[in-house]
């Protein structure tokens, strides 16, 4: 019997049987694992008492690719290539036998500690992969033993590529249901690809569930992070192995208690066509005229009824079943001339993966949930697209991974004091997004998001421009806030924030309200002409502000209260209605090299701050005294320059030191 009929009918090999391979003679003893281009056995040497595992090929090209990986990744974390050789006609691979529990077999129903320590292996042992210069490809629980040290070992090479290689030609060993996009459009892989993999198991470690069609899950950070790693475009994505360990440290599994799970679909062959060619059609030859017939119109007939049932069926029935599971890219034109006219429509055929392209005109949008998203714009507008609201909020975005580039968001028509803009729970990433005219606030983030904006403008909201909450996470590059009701950008609830270059003009409130214990870095500021002051500081919370200018607030320049914090470094204070900097009840309060000129009352009045440091600081030119500090300050004030203000320059409560106590010898005199 040869190894191909092992392969098409593997009850038929009696075990245990003693095959020759290259010279070493190996009992196998256990099949322990079939696929479409393989039989996996286990077995030992006959010379020796060490197990091994030997994997029968049905075809060639596949061994040798495997085997060719396999000899790259020797001292990796793989099933390390002991010999290759042929048994029958078939190609076989022996190499060492792994000691270890499937990923399949143990997860996701063990502790969430433990679900952690798993996939923090298979994030170290792809880091390890790549760093060789190869894909796996086709990630999977059935792929992944766990070893009793705890380490991840991958198997099944049979779709493994080198990380320079082209995209296939001919055939590929995929499993379409859990496949990255580029894999499914033929496009150009990398690094993404696997992360695309690990998302999906990551998403089945935490759930026990398929994305494609798992059903409601709770709001997870474990699953958010697996969201992040399955974005339909790879520059989305975590953009390397040791970006996905860094995350995992810490991560909380322990929002979800998964007793059963879903089986992973099986990897299947799909055949490819080289782009470009087509096959020549065959010649014919025109029969004599004494040979030809009579045309069988009635065959014809027959035949294109029979087609025509075939093609309805196909519309009724295999297109559905494709746009949910296979279509990720939908262009929406309001016209009528593309996929879907409305994202609700895409959204109802559609899968969890969804590339999204708007035409020109105003789309109105809603609601996207537990979905993966990329909407931007057609190639070759002259104007970007508008989403516009109609009586609720311009568009809520729940537990999903979204990224939204060069397009406008109309919220004037949105129902009254609706958020326009809004993120709960999540990954988020805007770029080149215009926010206009909300009836609620412009942007809000909450429930744990996790937010990416670069050049995100918004104006005219009728609430806060920016509000961050909950937990929430921002990095942001240019970010430009106008003429909101309320503050210009809020944070609150323990969120962070990050930011590089922001502008806040004409706020009707604070240009920044920080509290309820919030961080924010804020590296470039410019705030001008605010209602309130400046920028607020309270609830425990702390802003890290370097290289900023603010001026004409009709309240304080910055007022720090009610258990804030902060350093500020290159700061600029000037024309504010009120004092230049109010401190009250604040902590560890760091100034250096910040200036605080032209306001209209003091300078700079401190009536009780606890620790921190004024170094560097300059006060000149205010109506009032220039630096009026009160007995409960107990910050050192290093050196400063306040001169020419009207009201006096440093008046200070504070109870002048006590003396140095005389030196022994001095007492005894």
């Amino acid at each position: 019997m040869s190894a191909s009929d092992i392969h098409q009918t593997p009850a038929t090999l009696a075990l245990p049987q003693e095959i020759s391979l290259a010279g070493r003679r190996v009992e196998l003893f256990e099949r322990v694992a079939e696929s479409q281009t393989s039989t996996v056995f286990k077995g030992r040497e006959v010379s020796g008492d060490a197990p091994v595992a030997v994997k029968i090929f049905a075809e060639a090209e596949v061994a040798e690719r495997e085997g060719d990986l396999l000899k790259v990744l020797a001292g990796q974390p793989v099933a390390q290539l002991l010999s290759a050789g042929s048994f029958n006609g078939d190609r076989v691979l022996l190499t060492a036998w792994v000691e270890g529990e499937r990923l399949s077999q143990s997860m996701p129903a063990v502790s969430a500690e433990k679900r952690r320590e798993a996939m923090l292996a298979l994030a170290r042992s792809l880091d390890a992969l790549h760093g060789a210069g190869v894909l796996h490809r086709d990630l999977k629980p059935e792929h992944v033993l766990i070893t009793e040290d705890g380490e991840a070992i991958l198997t099944d090479f049979s779709a493994a590529r080198h990380l320079d290689a082209a995209p296939g030609v001919g055939a590929d060993d995929l499993t379409p249901e859990t496949a990255a996009p580029e894999q499914l459009a033929g496009e150009a892989e990398g690094v993404g690809t696997d992360i695309y993999g690990f998302g999906v198991v990551l998403f089945w470690v935490v759930t026990g569930q398929l994305p494609k069609d798992a059903a409601q899950v709770t709001d997870d950070p474990a699953v958010t992070f697996a969201r992040e790693c399955m974005a339909p475009n790879p520059a989305d994505r975590p953009q390397s192995a040791r970006a996905l360990i860094e995350r995992l440290d810490g991560l909380d599994f322990a929002g979800q208690a998964v007793q059963a799970a879903d089986p992973f679909p099986e990897t299947v062959r799909i055949r490819t066509r080289q782009p470009g060619v087509r096959p020549e059609p065959p010649a014919v030859a025109a029969l004599p005229p004494r040979a030809r017939r009579k045309p069988p119109y009635g065959r014809i007939a027959v035949f294109l009824l029979f087609a025509g049932g075939l093609a309805a069926l196909s519309y009724m029935f295999v297109w559905p079943f494709y746009e949910r599971y296979y279509k990720i890219d939908w262009v929406i034109d309001p016209t009528g001339g593309g996929d879907a006219i409305t994202l609700a429509e895409v959204l109802d055929r559609g899968g969890r993966n969804l590339r999204i392209r708007l035409t020109s005109g105003n789309h109105v949008f809603a609601e996207i949930a537990d979905r993966t998203v990329e909407i931007a714009p057609i190639e070759g507008l002259d104007e970007p697209p508008v989403i516009v609201a109609s009586g609720e909020s311009c568009l809520e975005l729940i537990n999903s991974v979204v990224r939204i580039e060069n397009l406008m968001i109309d919220g004037s028509g949105g129902g009254e004091g609706r958020d326009c803009l809004i993120a709960n729970g999540g990954a988020l990433t805007l770029a080149g997004v215009r926010i206009d005219d909300p009836t609620g606030a412009g942007f809000v983030a909450t429930g744990g998001a996790r937010v990416a904006a670069e050049d995100l403008q918004v104006s005219g909201s009728q609430a806060a421009g920016v509000l961050l909450q909950g937990g929430v996470v921002l990095e942001a590059a240019s970010l430009s806030i106008e003429q909101p009701r309320n503050s210009g950008l809020m944070l609150r609830g323990g969120a962070e924030a990050s930011i590089e270059g922001l502008e806040i003009k004409q706020a009707g409130a604070a240009g920044i309200a920080i509290g309820g214990g919030a961080v924010a870095r804020i590296q470039g500021a410019q705030v001008e002409a605010t209602v309130g002051s400046g920028i607020d500081i309270a609830e425990g919370a702390v802003l890290t502000l370097n290289e900023a200018r603010l001026s004409g607030s009709a309240g304080a320049g910055i007022a720090i209260y009610d258990g804030g914090s902060g350093a500020l470094s290159s700061v600029e204070i000037s024309s504010a209605a009120l004092t230049g900097l109010f401190v009250e009840d604040a902590t560890a309060l760091q100034l250096t090299d910040v200036s605080i000129a032209g306001n209209a009352e003091h300078g700079a009045l401190l009536l009780s701050l606890d620790a921190g440091r004024l170094d560097g600081v300059s006060i000149t030119g205010n109506k009032g005294a220039g630096l009026v500090i009160f007995p409960d300050v107990t910050a050192e004030i290093g050196e400063t320059d306040v001169t020419g203000n009207e009201g006096g320059d440093v008046i200070d409560g504070r109870p002048p030191p006590a003396p140095d106590e005389p030196a022994e010898e001095e007492k005894e005199e």
